[in-house]
Order: C-alpha cells, then structure tokens, then sequence
C-alpha cells in the first residue's frame, strides 16, 4: 500500500486527484494541503511513499519546498510535480522528481506514474558494482549491465561522482569539470540531461545507483555500493595493522583487485592524478610481494607477481 499525499492550493484540482487516486487500488491518500505551511506545520505526523507536489504554489513554489524538505532526515519521499505548464520540465528533473504530470491530470497518467514509483521503490542498489579499474563498469548481482549510453557525458558524470569516494559535489563544480568548454548556463543544462539519461537507463536496465542530491550538491553513496578501487585501498590499509603472514594475504588480495589502470580506457582529463595515484600504489604493492617471496626463495611466486605487474602496466 502506497500512502499518498497532495499539495496544490486549488480546492477543486485537489479533490479531483484525490478522487482519482482513492480510485486505484494499493493507494492510500494519507493527506490533502491546500496550504504549504499547514503540510510543513504537520510533518512530524505523516510519513507519505509518494507526494503529488504542485509547483505554481503561493507562499513557496513546489521547488523551494523541496529544498527546505532536502534538510528533513529520514524524509525522503518520491516526488510526482503536478503543474499546467510544460515550462518546469528541466528543472523538475534537477530536484530529481520521479515524474512530472501536466493538468488536467489524468487517471490513466495518474496509473503510469504510480508504477513507476512501485518500480523504483522495489529496485534498490543492494547488489551493485562500480568498478573502475581499466574502465568504467557497472554490475548488478554479479552480471556487468550492459549499457548503452545515449550520451557517454552520463558514463562520465557517474564516474566522477563515484571517484568522490561517497562525498559531495557541487552542480557548479561538475558543470565545470564536465563541460569545461561551455558557459555556466549552457554547461548546467548539460549537467541536468545528462542526470535525467542516467535515470532513464536505470529503469531501462533495472538497477538503481545511489545517487543523493542535498543543497545543490551530488553525490554516489559509495557505502552502498561495491568499488573496486575503493576495496583496493581498504586491503592495503589494512595489511598496515597486521603481522606479515595477514600482511602477504592482504596485500595479494589487493594486487588481484588491481586489474589495470584508473579508467585508463576512457581518456577522462580529470583522472590523471587519480591513475598516478592507484599506479604508485600497485607498484608499491606488486614490489613488496616480489621482496617477501624472494626473501623466501619462492621464485615461482617472484616471476608469477612480476609477470602480472608488466602485464598491469602495458
């Protein structure tokens, strides 16, 4: 069961949705405001799976409500805007909304947007990969997801934001880092449809990254996903604190996760200092191995980790 909740000031086109949605089974409507401030004042009481958000609202529109909701913890609610004009369409998919509806709403439009939400709301991102090693790459369950980009600028945006480590980045920033030849509005557009290509694929393929927008900001949550690069350096943290037999084990473990370069495949300018990065850190690794079986005269292991460090670095 799905509760539902509307925002719209006009009584009658929210008495109308309201009809509709009591209408269609697996929905309940938890509350109808015809006033911002009431919903804001109630907050504490409802927690909705879906908000149908009008936008052209007095007091505060539709979106400078979600940026104060952005700052609620544990408050995160799929978003229907419902709006008769067709104008909000782009920075509707900047707030990340699942669906964008025009008036008169209908029950048909009304049936296809909950689905959606029911879709999302059953695909999670437990189960997902994102390695970059050599080259981008994506899996769910242990399957690489075959994607066809519509625009390698959306493989670029989910690169970056994952090479963040599970920080935040400004939407100017990745404007500029992205689109460096374009202006500021030209290059935020970019931004916007390269995130909306993102979302699309993701229902195409039926995965869902962790992708949180708060205050301007992006991130990929890289506490809920698999990284190569990331396990990588978790290994060689760890072979710091431990006696030389764990030492070995994890530092093995480390060179096998190594499978080549950082995105080295996908010639991204911003990368340089990251592939220096990973690169030193393997060479380190890989020497280290070679030391420890040399010293115990285990020359099969020498040439095996020696062979594997030239094949790593061609």
């Amino acid at each position: 069961m799905l509760k539902a909740v509307i925002i719209e000031d006009e009584y009658y086109a929210a008495q109308g949705l309201k009809y509709e949605l009591e209408s269609i089974e697996g929905i309940y409507v938890e509350a109808m405001y015809l006033d911002v401030n009431e919903f804001l004042a109630n907050l504490d009481n409802i927690r909705p799976d879906v908000i149908f958000l009008d936008i052209e609202l007095p007091v505060m529109n539709g979106f400078e409500l979600l940026d104060k909701l952005a700052c609620i913890d544990n408050f995160n609610p799929s978003i229907i805007f419902t709006t008769a004009y067709d104008s909000y369409a782009l920075k509707a998919f900047e707030y990340d909304a699942d669906d964008y509806i025009l008036k008169p709403v209908s029950r048909e439009r009304i049936i296809k947007s909950l689905n959606k939400v029911r879709k999302l709301n059953t695909v999670s991102s437990k189960g997902i990969e994102i390695n970059c090693f050599k080259r981008l790459q994506i899996k769910s369950e242990g399957k690489e997801v075959n994607i066809g980009w519509r625009t390698k600028k959306a493989e670029e945006l989910i690169a970056y934001l994952v090479s963040q480590e599970g920080e935040y980045v400004s939407k100017e920033k990745l404007a500029e880092e992205l689109w460096p030849d374009f202006d500021g509005t030209n290059a935020m557009s970019n931004l916007y449809l390269a995130f909306y290509y993102i979302k699309k694929q993701e229902k195409e393929f039926g995965f869902s990254l962790p992708i949180e927008s708060s205050r301007g900001k992006m991130r990929i949550n890289t506490d809920k996903v698999s990284c190569d690069f990331i396990l990588f350096s978790d290994y060689i943290e760890k072979s710091k604190e431990v006696n030389t037999d764990k030492q070995i084990d994890l530092l093995e473990k480390a060179e096998e996760v190594y499978t080549g370069g950082f995105l080295q495949q996908m010639y991204y300018p911003w990368t340089v200092q990251l592939q220096q990065k990973y690169e030193i850190a393997y060479s380190r690794t890989a020497h280290s191995l070679v030391v420890y079986y040399s010293e115990k005269s285990d020359y099969e292991k020498v040439e095996y980790f020696k062979n594997r460090y030239k094949l790593k670095n061609i």
